[in-house]
Order: structure tokens, then C-alpha cells, then sequence
């Protein structure tokens, strides 16, 4: 989440980077003071940091879902041309549904990620997804985004 933190928060005059020590946080080049003002810009944005990172993550899910189902698709698609049975054993149809009913979850997912006011409703949206057994966009071991910003920042 550090590289989301830092495309919406970018790094004051002076910084050469950003590193996460457990849960502090090392604005790389700058002094106490200034790591502290960014810390600070970053714990008000933290909502959108969430947002942002819950919304890469569903976007990487998904297109390797997709990826994977329209290659079995395509193998389906060839062996039904050919007269022979699916190497996978779904038709072009199961899979074409499927593929289908996989980007309306999605979008319902995304949207509703987007639309997020808080990162309670975020976490919200994302455990509604799981319970609906969408573990392939929101795994069964996803852990809770925290609701304030974790960090701290790094001693001296």
C-alpha cells in the first residue's frame, strides 16, 4: 500500500522514498518533522489509500479469472468446431455464461468499492463479496483493511 499512499500523497520536497519498517512508517530523506506532516496527509487520506488499493487488488483478480475462463473458452470454442468433447469439459456455453455473470459480480463489487464513504464500508463490501462465494475476486483468508491508518513513524 505504500506505492498507493505515495500516488496520492506525494512525497515531500526532499524525499527519495518511502519504507515500511513492521508498522512505521520511514519517509527516506527528510527529517522528523516533515516524515510527521507526511504521516499526517497520509492518515486523512487513508479512506482513499484503502480505495484505491481494494480496487487494484478486484481489478487483478479479475482480469486473471477472465484470462483463465476465456482461454478455456477459446480451447472449448476450437473442440466443439472439431466435433470433439471440451478438453476441460464445459461447454462454450457454460463458459460464455459464465464469463458473463463473473463481470456483472465484478462491476457489483467494484462499484460498490468506489462508491465507499469510509473504509468500514469498503471492508463491508468486500466481506459481502466473500459470503457470496466471489473468493475469487475477495479470497476466503482476506483480512479487513484497519479503519485509521496503522503507522507510525519511524524513530530517528
Amino acid at each position: 500500500m505504500l506505492g498507493v499512499a505515495q500516488k496520492i500523497v506525494p512525497l515531500p520536497d526532499g524525499a527519495s522514498g518511502l519504507a515500511l519498517e513492521g508498522d512505521a512508517l520511514r519517509v527516506l530523506g527528510v527529517d522528523q518533522a516533515t516524515a510527521q506532516a507526511y504521516l499526517d496527509q497520509v492518515r486523512a487520506a487513508w479512506a482513499e489509500i484503502v480505495r484505491e488499493a481494494a480496487m487494484a487488488e478486484l481489478y487483478r483478480r479479475a482480469t486473471a479469472a477472465f484470462r483463465a475462463i476465456r482461454e478455456e473458452l477459446a480451447e472449448a470454442e476450437e473442440a466443439e468446431a472439431l466435433g470433439v468433447p471440451p478438453p476441460r469439459g464445459r461447454s462454450s456455453q457454460e463458459l460464455q455464461a459464465l464469463l458473463d455473470a463473473g463481470r456483472t459480480a465484478f462491476k457489483q463489487v467494484y462499484d460498490a468499492v468506489s462508491a465507499a464513504k469510509s473504509v468500514a464500508e469498503i471492508n463491508t463490501a468486500l466481506e459481502a463479496a466473500r459470503k457470496q462465494g466471489l473468493t475469487w475476486l475477495v479470497p476466503e483468508d482476506w483480512q479487513a483493511y484497519p479503519e485509521e491508518c496503522p503507522w507510525e513513524v519511524a524513530g530517528g
